[in-house]
């Protein structure tokens, strides 16, 4: 009987595991996100489902009432779809997941709730979490909604913006600008610093066209922004996302009044790259993004120990100089006066008094710019031409002006030593002298002096023989003719070596092309892609103006092309070259332009339109 009950078991457990696996049960997670809590009317969102499934297909998405916001777009994303077993005979489990978006525009101001959306999954239903976003009334100011970070293993550049709380941005996971000032209170006449990014989740697809530069209405500027742009380029992380930081403008403003001054918003476009994100590929996205307006609080300089006159704002040096410390009356001496430092060098003035016996003209100004550090600065030089009137010795008084330091926040004068001039001869009339002058009595007949008759020529000089029997009288006769023959056999050799150097532009240009392309193979075997189509357009360019004789590297795109139309290019031509020079500028912020088969394939495109140009005969500029 034991026996008997054991074989029933072992029969019972064999069936069992012959009989095929069975499916777990259907699970969905559901999470809805949208790309921030507040936003500004007429600014886009994105509403985004994300379903993970187990064991199940996603029969429908329900998102939750949008009737308070305008669609302007859909789309439903499948990242990822695969199933597996646990050992022999076990559960078999399948995953998948899908993400529907929603690109939304609210219809009033206000908060919104969202409530679950709801998903059917295997015939079951599951609920996402709620959600709730502010559309802010534009006249109310507005916070920063969370803070910045730079990587932990990354060493930002100078140009980096600063971490800690986001000021003057309005965050977007997808992009945002941002604009940056070193203080938001100054005095007039004080320097501000202010720098504008664009932040990208990923990076760039396509340069960033803007509509609208951040205004600075009240305001001197000096551009900033670095020509390099190796390092533009960095990694902050802002509420938890990576983000790609390029530096667009950056500025110093020096504040013309006192008030509050405003630097406007910048408005531009752009288009994010395609890269991979957790769920798989993410597309490229384009983007419309405006900026925010920042306020700067200007004071006018303290009153407390104001000098009287003008003051400017800054540090400076002032020295000054007489090319010669002597000069007979009548010949001009060289007055200069160099004032160096920090600050808005092109408010300086510097007034001479008048100083009798010295004729002082107006002076002659040359200013010099720099920004070390950022901190404009450098020089500006006043020449003056002075001209001594009468002898003597001459006093030029000390010049100088009344300077505040922001950074001391106190007052000081900057002044050079007074100047000596010495002055020797006889007095020059002025119209000054002739007014004077009084008109004198006439002198009697009896007194007057007279004269015997004037001789043209001395008695006691020898007669002189004429000039044509001189020696060389027959040399000064014929000089000029032989002169102007060689002039003129000068001028056709220059003509003919010009038209040489004419004909043979294009073939040096293709020379000089060649030897860019393969300083291009050089940069695109080390990785510098920003380097590599710079050298490429260069070629193509060079190579066009040979053939134009005529230079368009300062043309726009759109300039060119509309110029090489008008030189008789095929219009196929043209759009082949434009969009290559356009691919390339785009490919310098790209990551798949930074890729060698991309730059193999680009540099093989310009060599064949490099051919192609060589062979093109423009029609005459001044042609119909």
């Amino acid at each position: 009987m034991k026996r008997f009950a054991w074989m029933v078991a072992a029969s019972v457990a064999l069936t069992l595991s012959a009989a095929p696996p069975r499916a777990s049960a259907q699970q969905a997670d559901v999470v809805m996100s949208i790309d921030r809590s507040e936003a500004g009317p007429g600014e886009p969102l994105l509403l985004e489902i994300r379903i993970n499934a187990t064991n199940g297909r996603v029969e429908s998405v329900n998102p939750p009432d949008l009737s308070r916001f305008t669609i302007l777009g859909q789309e439903d994303l499948r990242p990822m779809q695969f199933s597996f077993s646990f050992g022999g005979g076990g559960a078999t489990v399948a995953q998948s997941s899908v993400v529907r978006r929603y690109r939304l525009v609210a219809k009033a101001l206000g908060r919104i709730e969202l409530g679950p959306a709801r998903v059917v999954v295997g015939g079951r239903t599951f609920r996402s979490n709620p959600l709730s976003v502010t559309i802010r009334d534009p006249s109310q100011a507005q916070q920063a909604p969370t803070d910045v970070a730079a990587p932990p293993t990354a060493n930002p550049p100078g140009y980096a913006p600063p971490t800690g709380t986001l000021d003057g941005a309005h965050f977007d996971r997808t992009a945002f600008l941002r604009t940056v000032v070193d203080k938001t209170t100054a005095h007039v006449g004080e320097q501000v610093t202010a720098t504008l990014y664009l932040y990208v989740h990923g990076s760039l697809g396509s340069s960033p066209e803007v509509s609208r530069e951040a205004t600075t209405d009240g305001f001197w500027v000096h551009d900033l922004t670095p020509r390099d742009d190796r390092d533009l380029v960095t990694e902050q992380t802002a509420g938890g996302i990576p983000f790609r930081v390029y530096l667009l403008k950056r500025m110093a403003l020096f504040p013309l009044r006192a008030g509050t001054l405003t630097i406007g918003a910048m408005h531009l476009t752009a288009q994010t790259a395609m890269g991979f994100d957790t769920w798989g590929v993410a597309q490229p996205e384009a983007f419309d993004r405006e900026g925010v307006a920042v306020s700067i609080t200007v004071q006018d300089l303290p009153s407390a120990g104001r000098p009287s006159g003008d003051v400017y704002v800054g540090n400076y040096t002032i020295e000054t100089r007489l090319d010669r410390p002597q000069a007979a009356t009548g010949d001009a001496v060289t007055l200069t006066c160099v004032v160096r430092g920090s600050g808005n060098m092109r408010e300086l003035r510097i007034e001479l008094p008048t100083i009798p016996g010295l004729n002082i003209l107006a002076p002659q100004v040359n200013d010099e710019v720099s920004a070390p550090s950022d901190l404009v600065g450098g020089s500006r030089t006043f020449e003056w031409l002075v001209v001594p009137q009468r002898a003597g010795t001459y006093t030029i008084p000390a010049m100088g002006f009344s300077v505040f330091d922001p950074q001391s926040d106190s007052y000081a004068r900057v002044a050079a030593p007074a100047l000596t001039l010495v002055a020797a001869g006889n007095p020059i009339a002025t119209s000054s002298d002739a007014a004077d002058r009084r008109p004198q009595p006439a002198t009697p007949a009896a007194e007057r002096v007279t004269f015997g008759p004037l001789h043209a020529t001395s008695e006691f000089l020898h007669a002189r023989a004429p000039l044509s029997r001189a020696r060389w009288f027959g040399l000064a006769l014929f000089a000029p003719p032989v002169i102007w023959f060689i002039l003129v056999l000068m001028r056709l050799l220059q003509r003919r070596n010009r038209a040489n150097e004419i004909l043979n532009a294009p073939k040096r240009a293709v020379r000089g092309a060649k030897k860019r392309l393969a300083k291009a193979d050089s940069l695109a075997q080390s990785g510098d892609a920003r380097s590599f189509y710079t050298e490429v357009a260069r070629a193509m360019k060079e190579v066009l103006e040979a053939r134009l004789l005529e230079p368009v590297g300062g043309l726009t795109h759109a300039q060119l092309r509309q110029f090489l139309v008008s030189r008789g290019m095929q219009d196929e031509l043209v759009v082949r070259i434009i969009e290559e020079l356009e691919g390339g500028d785009f490919a310098r912020f790209s990551s798949t332009g930074s890729s060698p088969e991309e730059m193999t394939r680009a540099r093989e495109r310009v060599e064949a339109l490099l051919q192609r140009i060589d062979k093109f005969t423009p029609t005459p500029k001044d042609a119909p």
